[in-house]
């Protein structure tokens, strides 16, 4: 089972979330799904923590609380600046996933920005929506705290292992049909 909740990372200052959550979480909630925050790191309050570490580390954060949930086949995590595009429905974005053959044990990247590098060395930024099995979140929470905590595109980009991919890789970067946007800062 496929459950309709993302979990989307994000931060406070001074007691109050980032601004840029109130329009993900709207258009997440228009588009079928439930929302769950993880508050995540402020560099504010962290000056020792480097700004490439951030993603990283707010990431391993929230694969600690997935693992609490085995009952789902996998989670959808989400930065605070995920916006879905129309027609980007939990139930579309369920259906494409359960299409995908061996699901259960990919990393499904669904929102990112652009392949800079193909083939074997592929480099892929953004990192605003993935799908994460069930069957790899003590995998990937292992690997995480056995390496340098770096930019979550190049960890994500640099694991083979993990059986990382992107959701349709052609419509998304050739076609410029992108599943996901990212919302502009304020």
């Amino acid at each position: 089972m496929i459950d309709n909740t993302v979990y989307i990372i994000s931060y406070k200052t001074n007691g109050k979330y980032n601004p840029i959550l109130k329009d993900s979480k709207n258009r997440f909630k228009t588009q079928n799904f439930k929302i769950k925050v993880i508050e995540g790191y402020n560099l504010k309050d962290y000056p020792n923590m480097k700004r490439s570490e951030v993603v990283y580390k707010n990431f391993q954060k929230a694969l600690m609380e997935l693992k609490t949930n085995p009952n789902n086949d996998g989670f959808f995590i989400s930065e605070d600046d995920s916006y879905l595009n129309d027609g980007i429905t939990f139930e579309f974005l369920r259906d494409r996933i359960k299409a995908i053959r061996g699901y259960k044990s990919k990393v499904i990247r669904i929102g990112y920005q652009k392949v800079l590098k193909s083939g074997i060395n592929q480099y892929v930024v953004g990192t605003q929506l993935i799908w994460i099995p069930q069957t790899k979140i003590k995998a990937i929470d292992t690997e995480m705290r056995n390496n340098r905590p770096q930019h979550l595109d190049g960890f994500l980009s640099k694991r083979r292992e993990m059986d990382v991919i992107l959701l349709d890789e052609r419509e998304q970067m050739v076609n410029k049909n992108k599943k996901v946007e990212e919302i502009e800062h304020y």
